[in-house]
C-alpha cells in the first residue's frame, strides 16, 4: 500500500498530516511475523530485549574417568535415561551463582556450552588394537525452582577412534603404562537449548550444569578423557 506524501510546495493542512499519518500506520499493522526479517533488527534493538546475561569461562581442566572392563569382557549396556544418574560431575561446569542459583524473570532463557576434549589416555588395561573406539557422552542439564531436569535430547557424543596400539597382553586388567599415549583427540562439543518460561513470574530460580561419561563402542576398554577448557552461559530474553 502506497503512502501519500505532499508535493513541494503543497500547503500542509491537518488533512494532508491526517491522511499521511494513516497510511503508514496502515503499512506499518499490515506486516507480521513471516515478514520480520534477520536485518530488521539491528545493534540498537538487542539490548532492549535482553533481561540478563552471565557467562562462565573455564579454564580448570576436568578428567573424566574411564571404568576398567575386563579383556573380552562386554561393555555395560548404555542408556541414556537409565544411566543418566551415574554420570560424573563436572564440577568446573556447574554453573549455579555459588549454589544459590540465579534469580530470573519469566520470559525466553537461552543456554549454552561448549567443552573441548583434548586428549585420551590409557588408564585400564592394555592390549587394544587401532580401531578401537571410545564415546564421551555429556549431558547438560538445567534446574528450575528446585527441579532438576536431565533430559536425553540434551545428551551429546563425541568418538575417537585409537590410530596405534599400546600396552602389552599380559594382565590386561592391570594398569599398564606407555610413552605413545596420552593420544591428541582436538574435539569440541556445543551445546545449545531454549527454554520458554514466560510462565513463571514474577521471578523463578535457575541453575546450569554438565555430566559426562565415557562409553566403550569397540575394543576392551575405556580410557580416561582430559576436558582442558570451554564455557557455560545464557541468556535472559523478554517474553512477549
Amino acid at each position: 500500500m502506497p503512502v501519500t506524501v505532499p508535493e513541494s510546495g503543497d500547503p500542509i493542512t491537518k488533512a494532508s498530516v491526517t491522511g499521511m499519518y494513516d497510511d503508514v500506520r496502515a503499512v506499518v499493522n499490515a506486516q507480521d511475523e513471516s515478514t520480520v526479517s534477520r536485518a530488521t533488527f539491528g545493534i540498537q534493538h538487542v539490548p532492549s530485549i535482553v533481561q540478563q546475561a552471565e557467562f562462565l569461562e573455564v579454564t580448570t581442566p576436568v578428567t573424566v574417568t574411564g571404568s576398567p572392563y575386563g579383556f573380552g569382557t562386554p561393555p555395560p549396556t548404555f542408556d541414556e535415561i537409565t544411566t543418566i544418574g551415574t554420570w560424573q560431575v563436572l564440577a568446573p561446569y556447574t554453573f549455579d551463582n555459588g549454589g544459590a542459583g540465579f534469580t530470573l524473570n519469566g520470559g525466553i532463557v537461552l543456554m549454552y556450552c561448549s567443552i573441548r576434549w583434548s586428549e585420551q589416555a590409557v588408564k585400564y588395561g592394555s592390549g587394544a588394537a587401532p580401531g578401537c573406539a571410545q564415546e564421551l557422552w555429556f549431558n547438560f542439564n538445567y534446574t528450575v525452582n528446585g527441579v532438576l531436569y536431565q533430559l536425553p535430547q540434551n545428551s551429546r557424543m563425541l568418538r575417537n577412534t585409537i590410530d596405534m596400539s599400546y600396552g602389552t597382553l599380559a594382565s590386561p586388567s592391570v594398569p599398564v603404562p606407555d610413552p605413545s599415549f596420552p593420544q591428541r583427540v582436538e574435539e569440541t562439543v556445543t551445546w545449545w537449548h531454549v527454554l520458554d518460561l514466560r510462565a513463571l513470574t514474577p521471578t523463578f530460580n535457575f541453575k546450569m550444569g554438565v555430566k559426562a561419561m565415557t562409553q566403550r563402542a569397540t575394543g576392551p576398554y575405556t580410557s580416561d578423557c582430559t576436558l582442558p577448557n570451554g564455557h557455560i552461559g545464557f541468556v535472559n530474553l523478554y517474553g512477549g
